[in-house]
C-alpha cells in the first residue's frame, strides 16, 4: 500500500482509478469539518461545492450541510470550496485549521484538497 508524506494512502487504481494523484484527506476529516459546521448557526454555514475527481463534476454551490455535504460520501473528493458566512471569522478558520487539512484561501473562498496531483506539494491550512 502507497502512502504520503502525510501517511495517507496514495490514489491508485484501487481507490480512486487516479494514479496521477495521491490522497491528502480521508473521510474522518471530512466528517470533522461538517461537525463543526453543523455547530455554527444555520445563517453562519458558509457554501460550499466540490469537484468529483474519478469524472471532473463540479457541483453547483450549497448550503445543506446536514444531508447534501456528505451525500454520495467522500471517496472520490478531489476539493471542496467554501465561501461566505461566517467562513472568514478567526474562530471559524481556525476550527477547519485544526482539522489539519491541506488547501488554500484565495479571496474568500477556502478550498480544501482531497487529492492532490503527484508532484504538487501539500501544505497544511495554517491560521492565516
Amino acid at each position: 500500500m502507497l502512502r504520503n508524506l502525510l501517511g495517507l494512502e496514495m490514489a491508485n487504481s484501487d481507490s480512486a482509478n487516479t494514479p496521477e494523484y495521491y490522497s491528502v484527506s480521508n473521510s474522518s476529516r471530512w466528517q470533522q469539518l461538517k461537525n463543526w459546521m453543523l455547530q455554527l448557526d444555520q445563517t453562519e454555514r458558509p457554501e460550499f461545492r466540490s469537484k468529483c475527481l474519478k469524472n471532473g463534476h463540479l457541483s453547483g454551490w450549497d448550503r445543506e450541510w446536514f444531508h447534501h455535504f456528505s451525500d454520495g460520501g467522500y471517496k472520490d473528493i478531489e476539493w471542496f470550496e467554501l465561501r461566505g458566512g461566517s467562513l472568514l471569522k478567526p474562530q471559524v478558520l481556525a476550527g477547519v485549521v485544526d482539522i489539519q487539512f491541506v488547501g488554500n484561501l484565495r479571496g474568500d473562498t477556502l478550498r480544501l484538497y482531497g487529492y492532490l496531483k503527484n508532484g504538487v506539494v501539500a501544505e497544511k491550512l495554517t491560521t492565516m
